[in-house]
């Protein structure tokens, strides 16, 4: 399956290295995500067989490992840093040619990651967790892929609200705030509520800035 856009993600440096996502199984290289030495840029790792999407590659501490969190077509991965092997994965639905998912992941309480996208499919909330039964002698940092001590469970999934199609959430202060299909609104994370809904800006962008927000609206302005 061609993929007629292209691809818009940004690589992502931490570290000794830089991750750069690849495009999956489809790709020569047969892998979602590669990390290169920022020395000598020699190939450390390539991992995951799932095809990208747009998003780029987030970097974020849960239970304490750090890990990068890959959005991708038909599902959410998290890598391990050291080596990239697949710790847990979550469903989400996505397609290059059409309902495309461009919005990044956005961590929450340090165990919870929204993801969300436009196409009437909205934001879904899921939780990331570690049960360290049958684990307790085993460093966290090197349990194996598909071990059971890692796990996702979906706390919420509605397609009425934060429906980022080129943008993507933002959480601040208990609150999440976006631009649900060019409408901007402020969503509660516990049960996906919606607390308020603003003006229409369009497919723009959003930035908090000490308390305030800022939309960049679609017709060029700044509120």
């Amino acid at each position: 399956l061609a993929v007629n856009w292209g691809r818009a993600a940004s690589p992502l440096v931490h570290k000794d290295r830089v991750i750069v996502p690849l495009g999956g199984a489809q790709n020569k290289i047969a892998a979602s995500l590669m990390a290169c030495s920022l020395d000598d840029g020699s190939v450390l790792w390539t991992q995951g067989k799932s095809q990208i999407s747009y998003a780029s590659p987030v970097l974020m501490n849960i239970h304490g490992v750090e890990q990068i969190v890959s959005v991708n077509e038909g599902d959410v991965t998290g890598h391990a840093w050291e080596d990239g092997r697949v710790l847990w994965t979550s469903p989400w639905a996505s397609n290059s040619n059409g309902a495309a998912c461009a919005s990044q992941p956005i961590l929450i309480d340090s165990d919870k990651i929204l993801v969300g996208k436009g196409y009437s499919q909205g934001s879904k909330l899921f939780e990331v967790r570690f049960n360290q039964v049958g684990s307790q002698t085993e460093p966290i940092e090197n349990l194996q892929p598909g071990d059971p001590a890692w796990s996702t469970k979906d706390l919420w999934s509605i397609n009425k609200i934060l429906k980022t199609k080129f943008t993507s959430s933002i959480y601040h202060d208990g609150k999440l705030f976006a631009l649900s299909d060019g409408i901007l609104e402020c969503v509660d994370p516990k049960d996906g509520s919606r607390i308020w809904r603003g003006q229409r800006y369009g497919q723009g962008q959003t930035l908090m800035v000490n308390g305030t927000l800022l939309v960049s609206s679609e017709d060029g302005r700044i509120v």
